[in-house]
């Protein structure tokens, strides 16, 4: 039944989808992006609005999202009095198209074609994982963000806040989680990470086709455009994107692949002149909708809201850097902007109800690892890749000013003042990355601080900005070298260039697509997932099956773990309930107090502790509380290995419990 809901589902979403593609081609805007962008929001709505009223569970969200999709589908033939049910799936090119090659262009084209190896490996590895149902996922993905999403679908509501982490915003869990919400596994996290990197290609693929268009507008037409698209893409990819490939089920490059498509949708949007109505309201709807779904997935995308704003009500002057107010004439896309707007900033809205403020204040520790609270700190300037890419990407400011002087210098181009918005996204970015909590990670050698690293994914878009200005930059300096005349060869740029796919062969892909979801879903469930792979033997420490023995149990089990990976510990139909510490160094330092303390309000059938992974230097060590607990008449133990030792909890723990004084506060999971 479930499986069935399913597919409507994604019947309904991909219909929806390919409507975008004939407003697309009115407006001249980009085909595949705004259909799957329009696709994300849908799917995300779908799932949002029940979960926020309480009925986040497979019926709902599924009568939620065809709802919405009829609707769009609905406002579209309102406005463009078409409606073909499988239109052409048509590919932009224009963007894509070369110019005058050269000895310089032709090598640097080569080199990029090599630098992209990062992408077939991941999409490689995504297949293998596709197929591959135990195969490993991200460490955040088993500790944070998945049993985030299931304690959702347990409680059957997004105002659930019994684990650590669910002040955390789920937005791109909402539409990676379909497949876990309906059939309890969790191939859609594959699916989504695939869609991620497709949406990060388009988005910077059309922000570089924008920017290419203004330097052609400024004078500059002799560069080679397929030569830029290829090394932004090798620059991004060889040097930073391969560091984020393990993170299956992270949400770093979701985050970016949107915030760069609202950026490439405004910009967009400022180069349009007044007559084009249509056109400028789509692209500041699809640019508010790529940035709900950004700071749905992160909120630090807060950060870029000024510039955005900036970006839609002004445009370059034509006095180079001044700014003009460019008010959008549209008005019927204020009322739904705002509207996306007040609905997709839900989880920001519920944390502030809850706690007060944007954030758990359980998780304002995270703020002590950031750039800016270590900025004065001399471990932060020890040699090391992540500081140096960090700071030497600062010199793509130098090429946008080379770009901006040369391109001022040009009679009547008042275009020239809108390169210096790619300096603005690279300072927002730069800015965002400098208060996000754990940017900055501290290297501990017995307890004292002896490195500092970035993580570098969650400096994404300051990177693509960086990128985009050394793509550009180069495309320019190869165009020095081009003798012929730009009008017999280089006018690439100017007319629609499409790769089109006719309608019945859409039909083939959409029958594909329903197929697959019940063929994926029985291969995951044949052959169903023993364990958890990556984490049995995990920190060096000794090899443990714990994960294999709580998916075998035949009978739903309320278990407290501490310092395991809580997506294993769900059970194989995520029938568990957990309380979990990820940390059990924590009941070294609390002792019986904390375990007593979670008899008394959990109620727990299992307990298991394991030796904690982080500080682990090659001697297992368990907490003491562990001898303790043998040695009381209501802990039955049940498994013993290195690693882990396991209880079964008998109803004499009451009388224990007699013994202890508990604090009065309630106990809350432990991050």
């Amino acid at each position: 039944m479930n499986t069935a809901l399913l597919v409507i589902v994604f019947i309904a979403v991909f219909v929806n989808g390919v409507q975008i593609l004939s407003v697309a081609e009115k407006y001249k805007l980009p085909r595949m992006l705004s259909a799957l962008l329009w696709g994300c929001f849908i799917t995300f709505m779908g799932s949002l609005i029940p979960g926020a009223l309480g009925y986040y569970s497979p019926l709902p969200v599924s009568a939620t999202t065809v709802l919405l999709s009829a609707l769009s589908v609905f406002s579209i033939w309102k406005a463009t009095k078409t409606l073909p049910l499988l239109p052409r799936l048509q590919f932009d090119l224009a963007s894509l198209q070369t110019g005058p090659w050269t000895f310089a262009s032709k090598t640097i084209a080569m080199v990029s074609l090599l630098l992209l190896y990062p992408y077939a490996e991941c999409f490689a590895k995504l297949a293998v994982l596709l197929f591959s149902p135990a195969a490993e996922l991200g460490w955040d993905a088993v500790s944070y963000h998945l049993p985030g999403l299931i304690e959702f679908v347990q409680a059957h509501t997004l105002w659930s806040f019994e684990g650590p982490y669910q002040s955390y915003s789920f937005g791109f869990e909402l539409i990676y989680g379909l497949s876990i919400l309906f059939c309890h596994s969790h191939w859609g996290v594959v699916v989504g990470h695939g869609l991620s990197i497709v949406l990060m290609i388009l988005s910077t693929t059309y922000l570089t086709g924008q920017l290419l268009d203004t330097l052609r507008e400024c004078g500059i037409e002799k560069i080679n455009r397929l030569m830029v698209q290829l090394a932004v893409q090798a620059i991004w990819a060889g040097l930073i994107f391969r560091t984020s490939l393990d993170g299956v089920g992270n949400n770093d490059v979701f985050e970016a692949a949107m915030l760069v498509s609202a950026f490439g949708y405004l910009f967009d949007f400022s180069r349009r002149d007044r007559s084009h109505v249509g056109a400028r309201t789509c692209l500041v709807l699809l640019g508010g909708m790529a940035f709900v779904l950004a700071l749905a997935t992160k909120p630090p995308a807060l950060a870029f809201a000024p510039l955005f704003a900036l970006m839609a009500l002004t445009k370059p002057a034509q006095n180079r850097l001044g700014l003009s107010l460019n008010m959008v004439e549209s008005w019927r896309a204020l009322p739904w902007v705002a509207g996306i707007m007040a609905v997709g900033t839900f989880f920001l809205w519920h944390n502030i109800s809850k706690f007060g403020g944007i954030c758990d204040p359980a998780l304002a520790s995270g703020f002590r690892d950031t750039l800016l609270h270590h900025l004065r700190d001399p471990k932060l300037y020890q040699p090391n890749f992540g500081e140096f890419m960090f700071f030497s990407s600062g010199i793509s400011l130098l090429f946008v000013w080379a770009l901006w002087k040369r391109c001022a210098t040009h009679a009547g181009a008042s275009a020239a003042s809108s390169l210096l918005w790619i300096a603005g996204l690279f300072i927002t970015g730069a800015a965002a990355f400098a208060y996000t909590p754990f940017g900055v990670i501290p290297d501990y050698d017995a307890n004292k601080l002896t490195r500092l690293f970035f993580q570098d994914r969650k400096a994404m878009v300051m990177y693509l900005a960086a990128a985009i200005s050394l793509a550009l930059s180069v495309g320019v300096w190869c165009a020095k070298s081009v003798k012929t005349p730009a009008s017999s060869e280089d006018k690439s740029g100017t007319e629609q260039s499409l790769l089109a796919i006719p309608a019945p062969l859409t039909g083939a892909i959409l029958a594909c697509f329903v197929a697959f979801i019940p063929a994926i879903n029985w291969w995951w469930h044949r052959d169903w997932p023993i364990g958890l792979a990556g984490y049995e033997t995990v920190k060096g420490l000794p090899r443990t099956n714990i994960y294999q023995w709580v998916q075998n149990l035949n009978t739903a089990n309320r278990i407290y773990a501490s310092g395991l990976r809580p997506y294993g510990l769900l059970g194989r139909d995520y029938e568990n309930r957990l309380f979990y510490d990820l940390h059990s160094h924590i009941l070294d330092a609390e002792h019986e107090s904390r375990l007593l303390s979670v008899l008394d309000q959990f109620h727990p059938d299992l307990v298991l502790i394991s030796v904690d992974p982080h500080p682990y230097t090659g001697d297992p060590h368990k907490p003491e509380l562990v001898e303790w607990m043998k040695q009381q008449p209501c802990f039955v133990q049940v498994y013993e290995d290195e690693t882990v030792t396991g209880f079964r909890v008998d109803s004499k723990w009451r009388e224990v419990l007699q013994k202890y004084k508990l604090p009065e506060t309630p106990v809350r999971m432990h991050s």
